[in-house]
């Protein structure tokens, strides 16, 4: 019977992980085309140092501001701009061989989740909401797991997104509309009503 109190630890486990790709495929996108910039070893180090202080930073947000999940989730459209000005900047800088600073790409990094990772904040709080600190640790786990497993797939599976450009940033644009199109919609209702 000492089964069924694991299982049930793992499951907030196996739910953070499934969480983090739910929320986190404009993540990979955004964090890919950063990791992919660098050009040193130093400057993916930086690049993967930025995005889990950034992603430690928005689990204690999530875990400290479960009551404004309300305000929150009518605004997770405002992350699709940072996908859209990737995108431009791809398209518009194929060719551009200009040596990126080191120290950037662990700002890019940070900013680049920091400022679309309203989406993940809402989704986790709405999950560990009113949940045990056993239930939160072990969901937490979970999300961490599936920001180390972004950077591995970054890093292995989509290293070949680098050589096709043009390909990365159509896939940059079509997240950002995916992303900005709850926003769209309600500039529409809003006009609509004038």
């Amino acid at each position: 019977m000492d089964l069924i109190p694991w299982f049930y630890s793992l499951s907030p486990f196996v739910f953070g992980l499934a969480g983090w790709f739910i929320t986190g495929i404009d993540d990979l996108v955004i964090f890919s085309h950063i990791y992919h910039s660098a050009r040193t070893k130093q400057q993916k180090i930086k690049a993967i140092q930025g995005l889990i202080s950034m992603v430690l930073v928005m689990l204690v947000v999530v875990c400290t501001i479960g009551w404004i999940f309300g305000f929150l989730q009518k605004w997770t459209w405002i992350g699709g701009f940072l996908p859209l000005f990737l995108a431009i900047k791809t398209w518009r800088g194929i060719g551009d061989n200009t040596e990126p600073k080191t120290g950037t790409f662990y700002w890019q990094a940070f900013t680049g989740f920091g400022l679309n990772c309203f989406d993940d904040i809402a989704y986790n709080t709405a999950i560990i909401a009113n949940k045990t600190f056993e239930y939160q640790t072990f969901y937490i786990l979970g999300v961490l797991t599936g920001a180390v497993v972004m950077v591995y797939l970054s890093h292995f599976a989509l290293k070949r997104l680098r050589d096709v450009p043009r390909l990365r940033a159509v896939v940059m644009f079509s997240v950002s509309v995916y992303i900005l199109w709850p926003g769209i919609q309600m500039f529409l209702e809003f006009f609509q009503q004038i």
